[in-house]
């Protein structure tokens, strides 16, 4: 019985890092987009910049 207890520790431990790297991942890629979008939005804004002084 104390033997299948650690199993299953060791299995949620196993679990909560997945879970935990999954979040980690996730949120790396949301920032990533983030900084994606702000970073078209800023060429946009330039051209439309470059636009006007035309």
């Amino acid at each position: 019985m104390k033997l299948s207890n650690d199993i299953n520790t060791i299995l949620t431990a196993m679990n909560l890092k997945i879970i935990i790297s999954m979040y980690i991942f996730y949120f790396f890629g949301y920032i990533c987009n983030i900084i994606m979008y702000l970073h078209d939005l800023h060429g946009d804004i330039t051209k439309i910049k470059a636009g006007v002084k035309i």
